[in-house]
């Protein structure tokens, strides 16, 4: 795509780098996260944001309904498919890993805001006002 430019870095060495955004976003990260490096993620996305930016974090929430759902939809694939992909294994253990609303409520920092949202999800956003 023109203009497209896509960098594998840490947040930090962006951070370093002052570097600004509208929106900083990540799927499917927090449940990797230990709660140290959760918090350097939240810090650095403050740090990143531009003024009237958004940051904006989601992720899978953890619950039985989940995980019940994600082994039904996924047994249907052929058992070659399972053994050799590490799409259906790795899914059940994410869900496992992940935050309930109440859980990751308790761990941000303050002015993060948890939501639910459709189907088994969690949102983490904040909006920076300051600059």
């Amino acid at each position: 795509m023109p203009g497209l430019t896509l960098r594998a870095l840490h947040s930090a060495e962006l951070v370093d780098a002052g570097e600004r955004f509208d929106l900083v976003i990540s799927n499917h990260l927090l449940h990797h996260l230990q709660p140290a490096e959760l918090h350097g993620l939240l810090r650095d996305s403050l740090h990143l944001l531009a003024s009237g930016g958004l940051a904006l974090h989601r992720d899978i929430a953890r619950g039985r309904l989940a995980y019940v759902g994600f082994a039904l939809a996924t047994a249907p694939l052929p058992s070659t498919h399972r053994r050799r992909s590490f799409i259906r294994a790795d899914g059940l253990t994410s869900i496992r890993r992940s935050y309930r609303r109440g859980e990751l409520t308790e761990v941000v920092p303050a002015g993060w805001t948890v939501r639910s949202a459709f189907p088994a999800r969690l949102e983490l956003r904040r909006e920076r006002t300051d600059d």
